[in-house]
């Protein structure tokens, strides 16, 4: 939060500068932030990607066992027998 802060700070600030040698210091500062960030949320996207990942195979199997006109039995020829008491 802090980050973002003086990065909106610098971004106001830098609008305000006519001299185009502040405005370079001022540029690298904001870049220093941007990369800052950008490292701290590579796990957070890493973790993020792999819960999506594990979410959307569960949409791909759900969609599969919902499937009224799926072609295959899931249980076996024993167990059928032995749920239809036969």
């Amino acid at each position: 939060a802090e980050l973002a802060e003086k990065k909106t700070k610098l971004i106001k600030k830098i609008k305000k500068t006519p001299s185009p040698i502040e405005k370079r210091k001022i540029s690298e500062e904001i870049k220093a932030i941007n990369n800052f960030m950008a490292e701290k949320i590579i796990p957070l996207k890493y973790e993020l990607n792999k819960k999506i990942e594990k979410e959307e195979e569960k949409i791909k199997q759900t969609k599969v066992y919902t499937f009224r006109e799926f072609p295959f039995c899931f249980f076996s020829a024993k167990t059928l027998r032995n749920l239809l008491n036969l």
